[in-house]
């Protein structure tokens, strides 16, 4: 049975979990990252209400900025028609905190398919973006260039899981002559992976890790990972369950 690595935080891609083991892999779960609210930054906004429309990347900074609103015992209707979005598991996350009408982009899951909505036609509107420390440069650093009003916000800070080093000496367990797949979806996983693997597995799986198979989620995360020395790098396009699953499928039957 192929064995797939799985590298995202505990709280994430439950569901994925399940889809990967009903596809017949067996899971090894390696969480690298963990998340730590911030809310120093948002809380010196003068008015968060203040703004045409909100960016949320991911679904660390929806629980971030929904935990700060109750915290703070905010309405989140200003939210409602002004909620942007990338990816499915952040649109339905959204709808479960009864935000309507969040916008999604329908061609894909990077920054550059978020670019491409509606609100960004305007170089006027006054954009918020909430993000992580080390998430979404990219896009931020577009924004800042081309919107004159655009304002972003450090909502969660990203931190190395404290167990990677514990959980990561597993690999020395497992035979290199199975199929095996790591699932990295962004650059700091791979440099908190990498670092843990060469201080803690053995010399002989150490020299075998950088031919396993890789799955990534987009363009930028496929070449940064053969820059890393990985050698098979698929790259699903999307970071989306179906466009991770059906990588794993054709790379289970290849």
């Amino acid at each position: 049975m192929p064995n797939l690595i799985y590298t995202r935080p505990v709280s994430r891609g439950l569901l994925l979990e399940e889809k990967i083991s009903q596809n017949g892999l067996n899971i090894i779960r390696i969480p690298c990252i963990e998340f730590q609210y911030d809310f120093n930054q948002i809380s010196m906004l003068k008015n968060i209400k203040n703004f045409d429309y909100y960016i949320f990347p991911s679904i660390t900074s929806i629980d971030a900025v929904f935990n700060y609103l109750s915290e703070n015992k905010l309405d989140k209707n200003f939210l409602n028609n002004k909620a942007i979005t990338v990816g499915e598991g952040s649109y339905k996350r959204l709808l479960e905190y009864n935000i309507k009408n969040p916008l999604l982009p329908k061609t894909g899951t990077a920054s550059e398919d978020l670019l491409k909505l509606k609100p960004f036609q305007n170089e006027n509107n006054k954009f918020l973006l909430f993000r992580g420390d080390i998430s979404r440069e990219y896009i931020n650093n577009i924004l800042e260039k081309k919107y004159p009003a655009f304002t972003e916000v450090i909502v969660y800070k990203t931190t190395k899981n404290q167990s990677l080093k514990e959980n990561i000496k597993k690999l020395n367990e497992i035979n290199l002559s199975d199929k095996n797949i790591i699932l990295f979806t962004s650059k700091s996983i791979i440099d908190f992976f990498l670092n843990a693997a060469n201080t803690e597995l053995e010399k002989n799986f150490l020299n075998q890790l950088k031919s396993f198979i890789i799955i990534v989620p987009s363009d930028r995360l496929e070449k940064y990972a053969k820059s890393k020395g990985f050698t098979i790098v698929f790259n699903s396009n999307q970071m989306t369950d179906s466009a991770i699953i059906d990588t794993l499928r054709m790379i289970k039957n290849s």
